[in-house]
């Protein structure tokens, strides 16, 4: 197994023996994250669907939550701008 340098802790560490997610960041993960930041990931990505009520199975809400993971774990491919700092603009507090 190859060893990478973390883009967000910036360790040098054992990487994935495969990527731990398919889809379009999947290769740029397992070439730029460590696992225990990945872990980290993990735990807001839950925070971040639970709080804003995301419903994953929209187009525009995946792409918000790929943007955000980009982002925390300090991906070559994040957007510039920084980290979202509120809710989607669909999102509605509960009353």
């Amino acid at each position: 197994m190859a060893h990478i340098t973390c883009t967000r802790c910036e360790r040098e560490l054992e990487g994935f023996a495969k990527s731990p997610l398919a889809g379009p960041l999947a290769a740029e993960i397992e070439q730029n994250t460590c696992k225990d930041c990945f872990k980290d990931w993990m735990g807001q990505e839950v925070m971040i669907i639970n709080e804003y009520k995301l419903d994953l199975s929209a187009p525009k809400n995946q792409d918000l939550l790929n943007q955000e993971m980009a982002r925390f774990l300090r991906l070559p491919s994040a957007p510039d701008e920084a980290a979202a700092q509120g809710p989607p603009p669909e999102f509605t507090p509960p009353s």
